[in-house]
């Protein structure tokens, strides 16, 4: 009887003992997805990490595309049930959109892995994952239309504010807003400073001069002026269109995919022929992040340097990350995989850089809290990533730099709300 009886019981503990191994794979592959990208990530590294053979990890997910797109299969499902909860009636059509702000902010949160997934796998062969990755803007971009539509309705959106892109831009910057999250910030927190900053501005009122017509709007045009007369003078070297070239097939197929094969393909050249330019696929991509990284350096301690004030400083500075989203969208996509990039310790200019261009916009807002110009939804190092992301979320929209840039000042400094 004892051996018929542990018998019946084992089917169950079987089942059990395999579905709690199932989750602590997902959660670890999630953790490594998140800190070293999809391509960079191996089932080998995967096995090790829960304490098992590589062989074993294949009973449980036949390969790493069956293993993403069950990741990615629990975030759309989250993502969807978030758009499907109960309206409460007491909600303003602002309110609405925070709530569901936040839940999609919990819901990133809780899939860090499967989004950096979502930014793409080259060369996929997993019918489910693709189509589960071409479905991604669908998700919740119904949900968010209704009730950016429905505050436009209740004129809580000025007519100056294009809502084809305040929908995009609250789809994208609070699926990702996970990637932004200072340590110990909560994701509730980072969805009211992004839902603030878009629809209350950063400025306490509107503008008494016309800030176009300032300054360091002038420094900012010149500076996005010369970065097509710079490439134009050197687009023929051979160097600059291998990293030209190159720019793309890494924003393409991902960091840790790209081959220099890859790029020699790109380029027209043999990899014997690359070699003499670059001597590795890494030495190709620190030139392009270096290039780049140095050129928004630049343009912010040059916007900086006029002394103008806190709101002639932002506006100017709003300009720049708004025209360099556009004109450098393979490495603005490249950068998506920041913290991966980062932890190899072969970018290291990327940090200083990022700290310095920091350091300007830091100090425009805190001159703005101090002359009652400006008002923070959040801490000074929440606001500015958050201000990053959202500057960046839109990027790769089929529209003109001129409309982003208008777009971007009429929200973020201005608020999408009257005032």
């Amino acid at each position: 009887m004892t051996r018929t009886g542990s018998a019946t019981l084992a089917p169950e503990t079987g089942r059990r003992n395999k579905q709690d191994k199932r989750t602590e794979i997902l959660a670890v592959s999630s953790d490594l997805f998140a800190a070293k990208g999809y391509t960079g990530t191996s089932m080998r590294d995967i096995a090790a990490d829960t304490g098992m053979l590589a062989g074993s990890l294949y009973y449980h997910f036949a390969s790493k595309e069956v293993l993403a797109a069950t990741m990615v299969r629990a975030l759309r499902d989250d993502v969807v049930a978030a758009t499907q909860s109960p309206a409460v009636p007491s909600d303003s059509p602002l309110d609405a959109i925070r709530r569901l702000a936040r839940k999609i902010a919990e819901v990133s949160a809780r899939h860090p892995g499967a989004l950096q997934v979502c930014h793409g796998v080259p060369e996929m062969r997993n019918a489910e994952l693709e189509t589960l990755l071409s479905s991604e803007p669908r998700w919740s971009d119904k949900k968010w239309q209704t009730l950016v539509s429905d505050a436009e309705n209740a004129s809580l959106v000025r007519p100056e504010v294009d809502t084809r892109i305040l929908r995009e831009m609250l789809r994208v910057a609070l699926t990702y807003s996970v990637t932004v999250a200072p340590p110990g910030t909560s994701a509730r927190r980072v969805a009211d400073c992004m839902v603030d900053m878009m629809f209350h501005g950063l400025a306490t009122k509107p503008a008494d001069d016309d800030l176009s017509d300032s300054k360091a709007a002038r420094v900012a045009r010149e500076v996005i002026m010369s970065w097509d007369r710079d490439d134009s003078g050197t687009v023929s070297d051979r160097r600059d269109r291998i990293l030209d070239a190159a720019r793309h097939v890494f924003a393409e197929r991902g960091c840790d995919a790209t081959t220099t094969r890859d790029i020699a393909n790109a380029v027209g050249l043999t990899q014997g022929s690359l070699y003499h330019h670059f001597d590795s696929r890494d030495a190709i991509l620190v030139a392009i992040l270096s290039g780049f990284s140095s050129r928004m350096r630049e343009a912010h301690e040059a916007i900086a340097a006029v002394g103008g004030t806190p709101l002639e400083t932002i506006d100017a500075l709003i300009r720049v990350r708004s025209a360099a989203g556009k004109r450098f969208e393979p490495e603005v996509t490249i950068l998506k995989s920041w913290a991966m990039l980062v932890a190899t310790g072969k970018f290291d200019f990327l940090e200083l850089d990022r700290r310095k261009m920091h350091r300007a916009w830091e100090r425009a807002c805190a001159a703005g809290v101090r002359d009652g110009s400006i008002t923070m939804p959040g801490s000074t190092r929440l606001v500015i990533q958050c201000l990053g992301e959202i500057l960046w979320s839109t990027h790769a929209l089929r529209i003109s730099t001129e409309r982003l840039t208008r777009y971007n000042l009429e929200t973020v400094l201005w608020g999408a709300s009257p005032k």
